[in-house]
């Protein structure tokens, strides 16, 4: 299910999602597991991933707004992150804008998550990753998948990750090239039941928290 209408709140259990009266754990909170002494910091990581994101996708919303972010890192580092995602995302990305939407919010009020998905393309949902490849990832996909399909008749084919992977250190990306994972429709529907397990256990140990019960 998409919505249009929500607020996000930072809280010590993780940032949660209001939507229709109700609050939903984001899908990754529920990823890295449930904790009651999360703090909303960022680093440089951090924010580079969120302007690499908005270099990538603004030209599919022309409206997009700068994000707000800091760096430690000298400009010359910034700048040449910057460069590298770009050029990787130039090789890789869509050809056509056609049947492309960008940056909006999936939810599932059942199972109690929602989170903001990176690009649909077309019958495809597509995850941007600046940084190296980790298993988790797929789990993120499989969440949006399964409740953007929520209430469809026509499901989505499949998922895919795009890893523009900035640290082009020998061990990493020494060549600056991007990758594509494509995942099935069957791999996607392993990933979003591996994840729903995830955000049961999280939700119970939310609901004891919120109760008292801790």
């Amino acid at each position: 299910m998409i919505t249009k209408k929500y607020t996000v709140f930072g809280t010590p259990i993780g940032r949660l999602y209001r939507i229709k009266g109700i609050y939903l754990p984001s899908v990754t909170s529920i990823i890295s597991g449930f904790k009651t002494d999360r703090k909303n910091f960022t680093n440089d990581y951090l924010s580079i991933g969120t302007l690499g994101h908005f270099e990538c996708l603004r030209e599919y919303e022309p409206n997009m707004v700068v994000p707000d972010v800091s760096f430690t890192w000298d400009d010359d580092i910034i700048n040449a992150k910057l460069n590298a995602i770009n050029t990787m995302w130039d090789i890789c990305k869509p050809l056509s804008a056609t049947n492309i939407k960008v940056e909006f919010v999936v939810y599932d009020p059942v199972n109690r998550y929602a989170g903001q998905v990176d690009m649909l393309e077309g019958s495809r949902i597509s995850d941007i990753k600046t940084g190296a490849f980790y298993k988790h990832y797929t789990l993120q996909l499989g969440a949006y998948f399964h409740a953007y399909n929520l209430g469809r008749k026509k499901k989505l084919t499949g998922t895919r990750l795009y890893i523009l992977d900035s640290n082009n250190r020998a061990d990493r990306n020494p060549d600056g090239l991007p990758e594509i994972l494509n995942y099935s429709q069957a791999e996607s529907e392993e990933f979003a039941a591996k994840f729903l397990e995830k955000a049961a256990a999280y939700n119970v140990l939310m609901d004891e928290y919120l109760s008292g019960r801790w």
